[in-house]
């Protein structure tokens, strides 16, 4: 492997521009080189090209057949992640697949093992486990301040023409879904119940409420492409106290006000005060992307693989199955 690791983007729409924006500033800190992107719209490929000073092209084939090319990006249309990511690996490449890594948690387990057959680093795009306020969550959690928590609460909306391959659980809830099992260590959830609705008689769900058990926690994620407000909140409640994050303004807070027994046995509300946590603000996918090429470089595990994701996309599938059949599922 080069001491410069070169990496391509592939997909430059809404996301991909964003690895393209940070890609850049990370070959300007002499990190990596920017060799190239590839999009089969020539109008979006040269705008990307001329805005950022990149080599375009608008055949995948040249991504593949490029012997420089150590790592991808794969910011293209959910239901392209496998077949595109499938070639990519075969090609000797290491990648980075955007959410969902796959839309079934079978197409997601063949990619990883074909990444272990390989050696090859495949890291799907959980940006939130490396978002610094989802890391003070955990943190938070191991060193008891919450003390043993038994509720979350997430909420992740927003105003957006529904996707003609998937619904909003495997777009916006996959998030949370993820978010929960990076804080439980990756512990699948025992039981999974969901209900949604498609007012607007899309082929998928565009609202979804997901209930996970994790044991005697419990998990409830709404998801929703129908508002016409931006919201990404989640509320963390433990025994000691309520963590409480604003993902869009960056904020979080601790309340120790709790319920809890009194000398006598008796449940009652005490009072405590509600600060406003410290957190670093760092550019999550700034961190995602160098975490992805340190792990070329130096070819180790990254933080989280493709095994990982395909628990992710299980979950979801037992939410939708759930959805589909208005019944619990038990995830196995």
């Amino acid at each position: 492997m080069n001491a410069t690791i070169n990496v391509a983007v592939v997909g430059t729409g809404y996301w991909g521009q964003n690895h393209v924006k940070v890609y850049k500033r990370l070959d300007t800190q002499g990190i990596l080189r920017f060799k190239k992107i590839c999009d089969a719209n020539s109008e979006t490929s040269k705008k990307t090209a001329d805005q950022y000073g990149v080599t375009s092209t608008q055949s995948f084939d040249e991504i593949l057949n490029d012997p420089e090319i150590d790592a991808v990006s794969l910011c293209t249309p959910n239901d392209t992640h496998y077949k595109l990511g499938f070639e990519i690996l075969k090609a000797g490449k290491n990648v980075l697949i955007e959410k969902p890594l796959a839309l079934s948690s079978e197409e997601a387990e063949t990619l990883a093992k074909i990444a272990d057959a390989q050696d090859l680093v495949l890291m799907p795009g959980h940006i939130f486990r490396f978002n610094p306020l989802v890391r003070k969550i955990k943190e938070e959690i191991s060193k008891g301040v919450i003390g043993e928590p038994y509720s979350l609460d997430a909420r992740r909306t927003c105003l957006l023409v529904p996707k003609s391959e998937c619904g909003v659980i495997l777009d916006l809830a996959i998030h949370d879904i993820d978010i929960d099992l990076y804080l439980f260590d990756e512990t699948l959830p025992r039981r999974v119940h969901a209900i949604g609705a498609s007012p607007l008689r899309n082929r998928f769900e565009e609202t979804a409420f997901i209930s996970l058990d994790f044991d005697g926690v419990t998990s409830q994620i709404f998801s929703s492409w129908l508002f016409p407000n931006k919201l990404r909140e989640a509320w963390i409640m433990g025994s000691k106290g309520t963590s409480y994050v604003d993902f869009v303004s960056e904020r979080m807070l601790m309340f120790e006000r709790r319920i809890a027994a009194n000398a006598q046995s008796k449940l009652e509300i005490r009072d405590g005060p509600c600060k406003e946590v410290n957190v670093e603000r760092k550019e999550s996918l700034e961190l995602e992307l160098t975490h992805f090429v340190s792990c070329v470089r130096d070819n180790k595990k990254p933080e989280v693989d493709g095994h990982i994701a395909a628990n992710v996309v299980k979950v979801c599938e037992a939410a939708l199955q759930s959805l589909r059949n208005h019944s619990t599922v038990v995830v196995k």
